[in-house]
């Protein structure tokens, strides 16, 4: 999932895993305004107004100059829509996929002092992260920027496969930090972790604690996240996906715990999130319920 806030209204865009394995019909959009009670809009964006015949997985979504960029993976491709409006209609341009053609899928997008930087992974005999500064179109890379970010080296990120991917980029106190999902998501190992960087391009330093949120008891494949505020702006929350229950993956789930920036003796921050959680917990501070 991913969460766009936009005039206090949470859009979160999700695959729709209920159409698993092959994922024919399109990216799923829900809506609310306190991340507690949402509402199901249907389909954002369709096959048939896509590139893409299936597999639509992984969407990420940006704002720039009142426009609305989606990205979503189709077919292991990147494709990139836009719209006027977080509902849409999105049209699809160019009706063909992100080059280089190792543009494969979970992409993102972040901003920083009016640069728009793009991340996605690259398939490289497992998964890698992989990233580059945009051109003015939003669509397209500065092809001496690209360059791989991360890769599959530390034993929880290699569960049934080498695998680091779904990558977000948070800037916190003028460092970097690269949250992304090690190992394969249909394991119970799949995990949180993150690297910091004082460039959102690197060199990226991963943080030697990893993961800092991983499967449970009572919760498995907790991954593939993204992050979002409180309506007030005082709380920070994980959105990410979780298995169906512990025997089956699918059809996914989506889960909202929350998380924090510690500070060390050093003075330098740590990512902390608390979650999984299982019991109710408190709705987002600013929300104009007070329900659980």
């Amino acid at each position: 999932p991913t969460i766009l806030k936009f005039e206090n209204i949470y859009y979160a865009y999700c695959t729709h895993s209920a159409d698993h394995p092959d994922m024919k019909r399109g990216i799923r959009l829900y809506t609310s305004n306190n991340l507690t009670n949402w509402e199901d809009q249907g389909f954002v964006i369709t096959a048939q107004k896509s590139w893409g015949t299936s597999r639509f997985w992984a969407p990420d979504i940006i704002q720039k100059d009142g426009v609305f960029y989606l990205y979503y993976a189709a077919d292991t491709r990147i494709c990139v829509a836009k719209s006027q409006h977080p509902t849409g209609p999105f049209v699809e341009l160019p009706q063909s996929p992100m080059e280089p053609e190792t543009v494969r899928i979970d992409a993102h997008v972040f901003e920083d002092g009016g640069k728009y930087f793009f991340y996605y992974v690259h398939f490289n005999q497992g998964n890698e992260i992989w990233g580059g500064e945009l051109n003015e179109d939003m669509v397209t890379l500065k092809p001496e920027t690209v360059q791989r970010m991360i890769q599959p080296d530390q034993p929880w990120e290699c569960h049934q496969a080498k695998i680091v991917e779904g990558p977000v980029v948070l800037k916190h106190n003028d460092v970097y930090y690269l949250t992304y999902s090690g190992s394969h998501f249909e394991s119970p190992h799949y995990a949180v972790g993150y690297a910091t960087s004082l460039s959102p391009l690197g060199p990226w330093t991963k943080y030697p604690h990893n993961p800092i949120m991983q499967s449970t008891a009572y919760a498995h494949g907790t991954a593939h996240h993204c992050i979002t505020t409180s309506p007030d702006e005082k709380e920070i929350f994980i959105v990410y996906h979780r298995h169906h229950d512990l025997k089956n993956t699918e059809p996914r789930k989506l889960a909202i715990d929350r998380l924090r920036f510690v500070e060390q003796s050093d003075g330098t921050h740590r990512i902390e999130v608390h979650g999984p959680t299982a019991t109710p917990q408190p709705i987002p501070s600013g929300s104009a319920t007070g329900e659980h």
